[in-house]
């Protein structure tokens, strides 16, 4: 994975490391998103305002790629840096293998505090992707959607999902 090869080969990172020389990593995926309509890539609609000032303190990928379409297995290749076709998580029912050394666990390995936020059921700790994270929070609202016949994204109420540019209320 570039994150992990960037942290721990290019700024020399060591366990011998003091904490207040560490860079801080923040992973931000974003499910079905066009990256056309977003203000980072020059939109000229202000829809993306906080991801706009995360990236002018931060390395943007412009170009980067899913080596599978469904989110559970690109998240499972993106924390461990395998294809599906090792890692063996093909569907988002999927279970990543323990055998397998996830971003979250290497990290936590150098001391660093691990968390994770997400608001997709079918990234729900039965994944096995909340590994070697410190706190692994999926929204309540989002587990009740995968329960719920007729529930939409972008629905309004205490049930519901909101999307508001880069809000997820």
């Amino acid at each position: 994975l570039c994150i992990i090869t960037m942290i721990i080969g290019g700024n020399g990172l060591s366990s011998s490391l003091g904490k207040e020389s560490r860079k801080n990593v923040v992973l931000v995926t974003l499910d079905t998103t066009r990256f056309d309509h977003m203000s980072c890539s020059g939109y000229k609609r202000k829809t993306t305002p906080f991801i706009v000032r995360l990236v002018e303190e931060s390395a943007l990928f412009e170009n980067a790629l899913s080596c599978i379409p469904l989110t559970t297995p690109a998240h499972a290749s993106i924390f461990t840096g395998l294809y599906p076709r090792t890692h063996q998580v093909y569907r988002n029912s999927g279970r990543l293998g323990k055998y397998f050394p996830v971003m979250a666990e290497i990290l936590r390995g150098y001391g660093y505090q691990t968390a994770a936020f997400a608001s997709s059921y079918v990234l729900d700790r039965k994944t096995g992707l909340n590994r070697g994270f410190d706190v692994y929070n999926v929204l309540q609202a989002a587990k009740r959607r995968k329960k719920r016949k007729g529930f939409e994204s972008g629905g309004s109420g205490r049930d519901g999902l909101q999307r508001r540019g880069d809000h997820t209320m």
